[in-house]
């Protein structure tokens, strides 16, 4: 199971993120994570992932902090994909609490991910 974060500057993955990557999380070959990992450390070999979720990436946020004078790059993931993957071994109440408190709720200093969350709009 994901949560805890991986530093994607580990260009082998071990045998958890390998099983993790295997039918488990997306469905992603070795050589996809890889191309994840690659483009995402083009832009800050800093960026942390939840072991697993390489699926759920869908780009990066550039912030602009004024009082160290440099951009902050970080990886952002599809929240619902997230919880999507965690469905897959928990039930969906257990899902969202384990992805609360383990995931959303982790920080692991400045490379820590964000989560997206699509807005509903019923058109009216």
């Amino acid at each position: 199971m994901g949560g805890w974060m991986v530093s994607i500057k580990e260009k082998k993955m071990d045998d958890k993120e390998k099983k993790l990557n295997d039918g488990v999380y997306g469905s992603l070959s070795e050589e996809e994570v890889y191309h994840i990992r690659d483009w995402l450390m083009e832009r800050n070999e800093n960026i942390m992932l939840p072991t697993g979720h390489e699926n759920a990436v869908i780009g990066v946020i550039k912030l602009f902090h004024a009082c160290d004078q440099h951009d902050h790059i970080i990886a952002v993931l599809d929240e619902e994909k997230v919880l999507e993957n965690y469905r897959t071994e928990m039930d969906p109440e257990d899902a969202v609490e384990y992805y609360e408190f383990n995931t959303l709720g982790a920080y692991v200093g400045t490379g820590t991910p964000a989560y997206f969350e699509r807005l509903e709009y019923d058109g009216q």
